[in-house]
């Protein structure tokens, strides 16, 4: 009697779980909704912001990625807005672009504004350096590393 019992609510109890919906949220990536933006406020080494160029033959024009796909970025009040919504948050990148310097910024719920500095000069550092007062310039030793 008693197992017939136990059997009963078994088989009651794997009718319920076999019934319960599976939602498709839960499967699914977490989704961005329509309209998240990243903010990016870029600098120049000496801090400067750096505004894209009308001209194409300067060398200061910024391009922006999300993953692979080539995106368009607004400028506006010192930064720069991209448009990140109706994209898996898991693992989104953004890579901005400045000739061969490229600097990729993980997205993060937690912050909503990115500080990035580019440049295209390497800089010195002049520590240790020799300044020649006749010439007003320093001499820096810089080692070689291929």
């Amino acid at each position: 009697m008693k197992v017939k019992k136990y059997m009963a609510w078994i088989i009651t109890v794997a009718m319920l779980v076999t019934s319960i919906p599976f939602s498709e949220k839960r499967v699914k990536a977490d989704v961005l909704p329509e309209g998240t933006q990243m903010k990016f406020v870029v600098k120049d080494l000496d801090g400067t912001i750096i505004k894209n160029s009308e001209d194409p033959d300067e060398e200061k024009i910024l391009k922006f990625k999300i993953g692979d796909e080539e995106t368009e970025a607004v400028f506006s009040n010192d930064e720069y807005t991209i448009d990140i919504g109706n994209r898996e948050s898991a693992g989104l990148e953004v890579s901005i672009i400045m000739g061969d310097v490229i600097k990729t910024e993980s997205y993060s719920a937690d912050k909503t504004e990115y500080d990035v500095t580019m440049s295209m000069a390497t800089p010195i550092d002049i520590t240790g350096s020799v300044y020649d007062e006749a010439t007003s310039t320093y001499t820096v030793h810089v080692p070689y590393d291929p």
